[in-house]
């Protein structure tokens, strides 16, 4: 019988018909790479960032003329017509009754509670605002003057009044344009009395969200839009529209339900909420009757009253 000729190994065939490697049968040894550990990276430690650069950064000081102007030099404003009646039916305080007029810009509604016989303590992160604040005082004369006193001081530190010391709080327009807005409502319940009333007055956050909502047209009606509502975010916004294009300000969107949360965590109970409307009408057009229609139908300020309980 002929011998069956042995193939060479290199060319064997398995069952697989995979052609067998040489060191088939045979564990393989696994080689792994060396680790390579990198230096790690050294970090500067962090530093603080001191209080006036961070109160820069929200500070309408740079725009105080301009805001002064605004609620001084115009008649009907919303803070004249809509704001003011408002506070004072809410807060119904009788002469010689302690208000704290928190980021109080330029005075309006100190100026005006002063009026009544209320002693108003206000207070600013921006000087020139104080500044102004205190000049539209002395232009009342001594009797009104005297009723006011102005601090310069962000809005969560004013550890310079006492505690409990205050019948009631305002932080109006303001409280969205203020980073540490809890530690803010926080420091407003600490100075109010017991059963003191915290009063906040805001672009309503459910309508009139930053770079977030919109009037539109549909060519019958109008309407408005909201593209964002419940994340919370920081929009940088042309301080007034129309003039310096570079004069900006900073805008903090919140929901509803932060503001809800800040004023119970502040140890307040919500008394009070309000929707306030607009009071503009259009003139004659195409789009007056709509436009007044919507105005109605969209508040364009939240008010939102919290007691300090007894």
């Amino acid at each position: 019988m002929p011998l069956k000729r042995r193939l060479p190994t290199s060319r064997r065939v398995s069952s697989g018909h995979r052609p067998a490697m040489p060191w088939a049968g045979a564990p393989r040894r696994r080689v792994l790479p060396k680790r390579i550990v990198l230096p790690k990276k050294i970090l500067p430690p962090k530093q603080a960032v001191p209080a006036h650069q961070r109160a820069a950064a929200t500070s309408w000081g740079p725009v105080a003329d301009w805001y002064r102007d605004l609620l001084y030099g115009q008649d009907e404003t919303f803070q004249q017509t809509v704001i003011q009646p408002n506070l004072r039916r809410i807060l119904g305080l009788r002469p010689g009754a302690k208000l704290l007029d928190l980021a109080c810009g330029p005075g309006f509604f100190s100026r005006s509670f002063a009026r009544l016989g209320v002693d108003v303590t206000g207070v600013d992160i921006a000087p020139e605002l104080v500044a102004a604040a205190e000049e539209a005082l002395r232009r009342e004369g001594t009797d009104v003057a005297e009723r006011a006193r102005f601090h310069v001081a962000e809005a969560d530190r004013i550890s310079f009044l006492p505690e409990s010391s205050v019948d009631a709080a305002i932080i109006v327009l303001a409280l969205q344009n203020i980073q540490r807005a809890k530690e803010t409502v926080a420091a407003a319940a600490r100075v109010l009395k017991p059963g003191g009333r915290l009063v906040v007055v805001l672009n309503h956050p459910c309508f009139r969200v930053p770079k977030g909502s919109s009037w539109g047209w549909d060519g019958t009606n109008m309407f408005r839009r909201v593209d964002r509502y419940l994340s919370e975010w920081t929009a940088r916004l042309q301080a007034h529209p129309g003039s310096d294009p570079l004069a900006v300000t900073v805008s903090f969107h919140r929901p509803l339900q932060y503001y809800f949360m800040c004023l119970a965590k502040a140890g307040l109970l919500v008394a009070g909420l309000e929707e306030w409307i607009s009071d503009r009408q259009s003139g004659p057009g195409t789009r007056a009757a709509e436009e007044n229609r919507t105005r109605k139908e969209f508040p364009l300020f939240l008010c939102l009253t919290a007691v300090k309980p007894a």
